[in-house]
């Protein structure tokens, strides 16, 4: 590392002296004054000067002297410019831009509970007319709703990226064609309904599947099998980088459907919460939730009507699993899955306690989308609602409201009882 002396002159008319300060610098251009010059500077004799007649002169000239020398050193470009300094501030920027990719510019306030003032008045009435459409779609068959979230673009994508496999590690041409992927995923959908000990068995003499022998050789089946892929592992960025995604090898997959969700004519009642994929193989995404129906797999947060239509969703991979809108992990992700809905048509949208906060309320409220939820207590500060054990008392059906009235927000504890 090279380094430089930038020399700065300061001029003391009342003593006639000039003060040399030295700074070390790293990474600078070759130092504004020569070697000679400074000595020159440093050496000077000043207390020889005795000529008192010409101290104003004097005065002048050394004043020209230090106009001329900053002048050089500004013509001579030694200290640093502003347009490096833009340069360098832009550069830090889009680093910083490239390492927090999931932070999105649109940040949600977080609301000071305690700022929020509950009180028992009547409730204000507010618009909740849905102001949308549902689509009224024809009845398709299976194959054609299937083929409605695997384009002819998602196939030619899979076998493309098949071959491409199989010549990367073997060197050999696999020459998958999209029939034989559609056959290939054909099977392994049959043979998830109709279950049997061992894949195999399917093409055994004495215990065949007609519909799977007839559909594709077994080892053409499981050359296949060997060779799937559906993103190409020589462009996979490394661990540690802005870019790296933990779903890289299935990321053409989710986004292809995940778009096709998308486009499908939304309900007006929709939820948001977690399901399971259900997986007790090796892989570090894995979960364990005890009260799921499958307790082992990958979580997903999914974003569904009251058809049971899938609209949105996201994997759960821990940090990254959705852009942040510094509201929390729980309600990034229902702003996240949410962003997808029209805005300012009254849509309704239920979650969890898990998911829900006062933040998030009024968030949504404010893209016009109404919500409803569960919320924990330690969530809803500073509003006073009557205790369980005294709604109890009140009877069966009893309840207690708060009305906040800056953001137009209800609290409601009904009471509960034991049927039995």
């Amino acid at each position: 590392m090279s380094c430089c002396v930038y020399a700065t002159l300061v001029y003391c008319g009342n003593f006639r002296k000039i003060k040399l300060f030295l700074y070390a610098h790293s990474k600078m251009r070759p130092k504004g004054l020569t070697q000679a010059e400074i000595e020159k500077f440093a050496n000077f004799d000043w207390d020889d000067s005795a000529d008192e007649e010409n101290e104003e002169e004097e005065d002048r000239n050394m004043e020209e002297i230090i106009e001329e020398t900053l002048k050089n050193l500004d013509n001579r470009a030694e200290n640093v410019e502003v347009g490096l300094i833009d340069q360098f501030i832009r550069s830090e920027n889009d680093g910083d831009l490239n390492e927090n990719e999931n932070v999105v510019q649109e940040v949600m306030e977080k609301i000071d509970l305690k700022s929020l003032k509950w009180r028992s008045a009547e409730i204000m009435e507010s618009e909740t007319t849905w102001k949308s459409e549902l689509c009224s779609n024809e009845v398709k068959t299976p194959i054609e709703y299937f083929s409605t979230f695997f384009t002819d673009e998602l196939w030619q994508k899979i076998c493309e990226e098949t071959n491409l496999y199989a010549i990367q590690t073997k060197g050999i041409e696999l020459k998958c064609t999209v029939p034989e992927m559609k056959r290939f995923v054909g099977i392994l959908l049959y043979l998830a309904v109709v279950k049997i000990p061992t894949y195999r068995m399917a093409w055994a003499a004495n215990f065949k599947l007609a519909a799977v022998e007839n559909a594709l050789p077994r080892n053409r089946f499981e050359k296949i099998k060997q060779f799937f892929h559906l993103n190409d592992n020589s462009k996979q960025p490394q661990r540690g980088t802005p870019e790296y995604d933990k779903l890289y090898k299935v990321r053409p997959l989710l986004d292809a459907i995940k778009k096709e969700f998308n486009e499908i004519s939304q309900e007006e009642f929709q939820s948001i919460d977690e399901q399971m994929i259900a997986y007790k193989g090796q892989h570090n995404l894995k979960q364990y939730l005890p009260m799921k129906p499958h307790k082992w797999g990958f979580k997903m947060f999914t974003r569904a009507g009251v058809s049971g239509i899938i609209y949105d969703f996201t994997l759960y991979i821990g940090e990254g699993t959705c852009k942040t809108y510094g509201l929390g992990i729980s309600s990034d992700i229902v702003l996240f899955l949410s962003s997808n809905l029209p805005v300012n048509q009254n849509f309704k949208l239920f979650f969890d306690n898990w998911f829900s906060s006062i933040s998030l309320m009024i968030a949504l409220k404010e893209k016009g989308i109404l919500a409803v939820g569960t919320i924990r207590s330690n969530r809803l500060k500073n509003c006073a609602l009557i205790s369980e054990k005294d709604l109890q008392k009140r009877g069966r059906g009893s309840s207690d409201f708060k009305y906040e009235a800056t953001h137009n927000l209800i609290a409601c504890r009904p009471s509960k009882f034991n049927t039995t």
